[in-house]
């Protein structure tokens, strides 16, 4: 199988690419690797310079620290002491013996410390100088220094102006080439000291003892003090920065800076270490082109099946050449082809969805929880909060048919979406059999509806010219709430119905001497006589309601309203009517009607309306129910088995008996004489007293166990139906056990 898959282009390309991806980190991270190890060689190299040099510094120390030491030695000597007096009650004690023996305690002292070539005890005040070989005045012992003669001032200059414990180089100044630098130190810690001691340094053993220390690394080294360069060796063949390290460290005892500059050491990894790297180098590709191999393999198991899919049942002899991708490209090509018609398709049936829906809501339709949902579908974002206007589009009362056609109707359409684009409301057109353009326009708040009729109109005017024929414009009112938008559509009607009875006379006549008029569209009726036959009385009621209050907001007179509640009654009848129901207990109802009606008491018609429109459908409800005389049985029993269900309710209950919310507590009540949720509240109330009694369970799981959501839910109901705190109630409850 692999080997046929080798033939594959994609395949191929597979195996190269996650080769690439998997080979690719392992290779760095192997120069990684070998960078780590170069870098850890390197940070060694430059620790162990570091030790080395502190070292270093450490032997300088313990050298300067001995010089200070004969000068502490010789502070504590009497002899010094004696002869820094001032006074000359000492002068004869410094005989030809005694200052010999001063001679000789300078020679040992420069005999146990290395380095010192020569040492000497200066007396400012008396201008004497003791050295090992002898006393001088400062002149003569400077000539014992070998010293060039014009240099006499400057190096008595620096012997008494320097500063305790400091240094000057005198190696340029001697004949003899040597490399020497004095070492001045107060032998008396004031300002102008009586006795100074001077302690000749040889450098070239400073260098000796710094070389004869550190490694064949140390290219070179210097030594700083506050007045400059003390000793300093430099190697020229050092250039490159990157190759040497440089240490600077401080003094531990005195004012002295050194500096060390070492090549660090740029050997490579051990040959073990490469070794090891590049193994593991040459395992990684190995296995990575294995890996990559499988996993090519898997990713083109799809492809592969896809392409056999695609060619499954098709004679695919000319496209065996061709490349899987290609293939699969034509082949979602053709889908999408398919995908964009099936879109249309789904445009097309929105549109039309909406069409019905739009028709719908222009009738009136007041079941708003399933219109809600309905309009969620196909886009219409309508909800009760909403301001509606309709504007009706259509023909002059007096213009003949064969000049208002399909195409003026278009025109209209045309003219209509024009005009409301560039007022930029938001709007739905919907075309009327009856060949006029509606047009439902919606808002967010309460709008300015004559200036918007105005501007309406102004922009109409513009299209007039493009019309064959002469179109009117009826305006509705504006309207809250869904149910709104067929009132608006119904006053729209009203204005049009008005325009085509002002050019019949007779009939606008007999219309005005009738003077009984009352909203009642037809649109209303008929659903109305719907939600009716269904038994649908919640609907009904909504319909009746909006009746009403449109004709309240109308503010028709008394005999209207009469009127009115007597032909939605009679509408009443006439559906039992045709549905052959028995209407005979109806009589004495239709007797009290009569005896309201002469009353012409208005609100006692319309709670008769309603009464009357509740038995009947209570009635219908009724028929249309099982003729299983157990069925309030059973909705008893579904109860009480599921008692503890948190979602039990009305409506759930509706749902499963195919029932409404109402017939549902309508039947509970007259079988059980308790409402519903009284009931249940009470046997859950029974059941969580006996679960708190045995103080066994928290009060999380009662509530849980007796059909509460939460706490919060059962403590409340607990507190209104016990009078007492569930809490207070088992404490209670557990104090008065036995």
């Amino acid at each position: 199988m692999y080997i046929t898959n080798l033939k594959s282009k994609v395949f191929r390309r597979y195996i190269l690419s996650y080769t690439v991806m998997l080979t690719l980190p392992i290779c760095i991270f192997c120069i990684t690797v070998y960078n780590s190890i170069k870098s850890d060689i390197r940070q060694k190299s430059i620790t162990s310079h570091n030790y080395e040099a502190a070292q270093i510094a450490d032997h300088l120390d313990d050298m300067f620290i001995q010089y200070r030491k004969v000068r502490d030695d010789l502070m504590n000597s009497s002899w010094v002491t004696r002869y820094m007096s001032n006074t000359d009650v000492f002068e004869n004690k410094f005989n030809v013996i005694k200052k010999n023996d001063i001679c000789t305690e300078l020679m040992i002292f420069k005999s146990l410390n290395l380095g010192i070539s020569n040492i000497a005890v200066y007396f400012p005040k008396k201008d004497t100088v003791f050295s090992q070989i002898g006393w001088f005045t400062f002149e003569d012992f400077f000539r014992t220094l070998n010293l060039n003669n014009d240099s006499f001032e400057w190096f008595k200059s620096n012997v008494e102006n320097r500063t305790n414990f400091n240094y000057f180089d005198i190696s340029d100044l001697s004949a003899i080439p040597e490399n020497t630098m004095v070492l001045t130190q107060k032998l008396e810690l004031v300002e102008k000291p009586r006795a100074l001691l001077l302690l000749f340094i040889n450098k070239k053993y400073i260098h000796d003892s710094i070389e004869s220390i550190s490694g064949n690394l140390l290219t070179g080294y210097s030594i700083s003090g506050s007045d400059g360069l003390i000793i300093e060796r430099i190697n020229s063949d050092e250039t490159d920065e990157n190759e040497i390290c440089r240490i600077s460290l401080n003094s531990d005892q005195y004012l002295f800076d050194y500096g060390f500059t070492y090549r660090i050491d740029s050997a490579g990894p051990s040959f073990e270490a490469l070794s090891l790297i590049f193994t593991a180098t040459i395992i990684s590709l190995v296995l990575g082109t294995l890996i990559a191999y499988t996993l090519a393999n898997a990713n083109y198991t799809p492809i592969k099946n896809i392409v056999r899919k695609i060619f499954s049942g098709v004679d695919a002899s000319d496209k065996v050449d061709e490349h899987e991708y290609k293939l699969i490209s034509q082949t979602f090509d053709n889908l999408f082809s398919e995908k964009k018609k099936m879109q249309l398709q789904v445009i097309m049936y929105q549109n039309a969805a909406r069409s019905d829906m739009m028709k719908r809501l222009l009738a009136g339709y007041f079941q708003r929880d399933a219109v809600n949902f309905t309009m969620n579908d196909i886009g219409l974002n309508y909800t009760d909060d909403m301001y509606y206007l309709v504007i009706l589009l259509g023909k002059d009362g007096q213009q003949r048919k064969a000049e208002y056609n399909s195409s003026g109707m278009f025109a209209l359409y045309k003219t209509a979406d024009k005009i409301l684009g560039a007022l930029n409301v938001s709007y739905q057109i919907v075309v009327s059999s009856e060949g006029n353009i509606i047009t439902v326009v919606d808002f967010l708040s309460e709008i300015d509806t004559k200036n918007f009729i105005t501007r309406f109109n102004e922009a109409f005017k513009s299209f007039k010219q493009d019309f064959s024929f002469c179109p009117k414009l009826f305006f509705g009112s504006l309207e809250k709430g869904i149910v709104g938008i067929s009132k608006s559509y119904q006053k729209a009607k009203e204005e049009q119905t008005a325009s085509i009875i002002k050019s019949n006379i007779v009939r606008m006549n007999l219309l005005m001497n009738k003077r009984l008029l009352y909203y009642y569209p037809t649109d209303w009726e008929i659903q109305l006589i719907h939600n009716i036959k269904i038994g649908d009385y919640d609907t009904a009621k909504k319909i009746l309601d909006e009746i009403r209050l449109e004709n309240e907001k109308r503010g028709y007179d008394e005999a209207s309203m009469i009127k009115l509640t007597t032909a939605i009654i009679d509408t009443m009848i006439r559906i039992l009517n045709e549905l052959n129901v028995d209407v005979k207990d109806l009589k004495e109802q239709n007797q009290e009607l009569m005896l309201l009606q002469e009353t012409e008491n208005v609100q006692l018609l319309w709670d008769f309306t309603y009464l009357v429109c509740s038995k009947i459908c209570d009635r219908i409800e009724i028929l249309n129910e099982s003729d299983d005389s157990c069925t309030p049985r059973k909705i008893i029993d579904y109860i009480n088995n599921n008692i503890t269900d948190s979602n039990l309710s009305l409506k759930e209950l509706a749902d499963r008996f195919n029932l409404s919310v109402s017939s549902i507590s309508k039947i509970f009540k007259d079988y059980m004489n308790i409402n519903f949720y009284d009931y249940i509240c009470r046997i859950r109330m029974d059941k969580a007293k006996e679960m708190l009694n045995e103080n066994k369970y928290s009060l999380h799981k009662i509530a849980k166990a007796v059909g509460y959501e939460n706490d919060y839910s059962f403590k409340r109901a607990f507190l209104r139906y016990e009078g007492i705190k569930p809490e207070e109630y088992k404490r209670i409850a557990v104090s008065q056990r036995p």
